[in-house]
């Protein structure tokens, strides 16, 4: 997982892509305003994560604590970056739970709580 967050660090979209299966799902656990829930597809996420790109002047995923455990990657980060149009740095944490087919990302759920996604990893979520 520490490679995907090392590509996303970069704007490496190519190198994001070749760590993705082509059936790559992310999920947000929580609902985050209007948008769809969910991605299919590699270049569906890739366009996605392309607009997080667009959104921040800069931005940096630091894991702080990772386990695995059944095929499942439990990540959970501090998230540091400014908006793009103001000057305010902002810092919040964030988790993923993640699987992997054959070396690449398979499906990813995203948590602003990371607490829940601690809790769920516990639970076998994911």
């Amino acid at each position: 997982m520490k490679a995907v967050y090392d590509a996303f660090n970069r704007r490496d979209r190519e190198g994001l892509s070749a760590l993705m299966d082509p059936e790559v799902v992310f999920e947000e656990a929580e609902r985050r305003g209007d948008r769809p829930r969910e991605r299919r597809g590699r270049e569906r996420l890739l366009d996605y994560l392309s607009s997080w790109w667009d959104a921040w002047e800069t931005v940096h995923w630091e894991v702080y604590e990772g386990r695995e455990e059944g095929g499942r990657v439990l990540s959970l980060c501090n998230v540091r970056g400014r908006p793009r149009g103001t000057d305010q740095d902002i810092e919040r944490r964030m988790g993923h739970i993640s699987r992997f087919r054959d070396g690449r990302l398979l499906h990813s759920r995203s948590y602003v709580d990371v607490d829940r996604a601690a809790r769920d990893f516990e639970a076998g979520v994911g």
